[in-house]
């Protein structure tokens, strides 16, 4: 999966004008997200504020606006789609699109298998010192384990959108993430 953050940003010295234009806005990304393939279950609002700024004339005089902004977090499971996804909120009214991170649906799955292969691997070690003095594995007394994941960089191909008439979709690199467990059995 693929998460990421859009937030739309919008200025009035009126707070409900600076509010009304955020919501038309932000309710357009949604739309535009889920159109290219994020799913609205996934939508989640991250932040809201709605606070004043400040900014200067060409005399030095402080001018005050009513800022507005409105962060959305975005979680895309297909990582083949993110640009295009990304693209699409741009499109659609977001000022700053941020903080790609990928990761792993159903983490589960695979921590339960890397286990299982580390604690056959060790067990199958042992027999093997075990049948080298001589002597038979007859169970275990203890059994222990460490883990951690490591995450590579991984290119996704793209294909050239400029061939077949489409717009070019921005690039995206997923991660690809290993597992590495360590069992200690005695």
């Amino acid at each position: 999966t693929a998460t990421f953050y859009a937030t739309v940003e919008t200025y009035s010295p009126d707070a409900k004008v600076a509010s009304r234009e955020n919501a038309v806005i932000m309710n357009k990304v949604k739309k535009a997200v889920i159109l290219a393939g994020a799913i609205e279950s996934k939508l989640e609002t991250d932040s809201y504020s709605v606070s004043p700024e400040y900014t200067y004339d060409k005399n030095g005089k402080r001018v005050f606006k009513e800022y507005e902004a409105n962060s959305l977090k975005i979680v895309v499971d297909n990582v083949k789609i993110v640009g295009k996804v990304m693209d699409a909120a741009v499109e659609a009214g977001a000022m700053n699109v941020h903080s790609v991170n990928f990761g792993v649906k159903d983490r589960s799955q695979y921590s339960d298998r890397v286990l299982r292969l580390a604690t056959q691997n060790a067990l199958h070690k042992a027999e093997i010192m075990a049948e080298t003095v001589g002597s038979k594995v007859i169970g275990t007394v203890s059994l222990s384990q460490s883990s951690r994941s490591v995450y590579a960089p991984v290119f996704e191909a793209e294909m050239d959108l400029k061939a077949v008439g489409m717009r070019e979709t921005t690039p995206v690199e997923a991660t690809k993430e290993e597992m590495e467990t360590t069992v200690n059995a005695v």
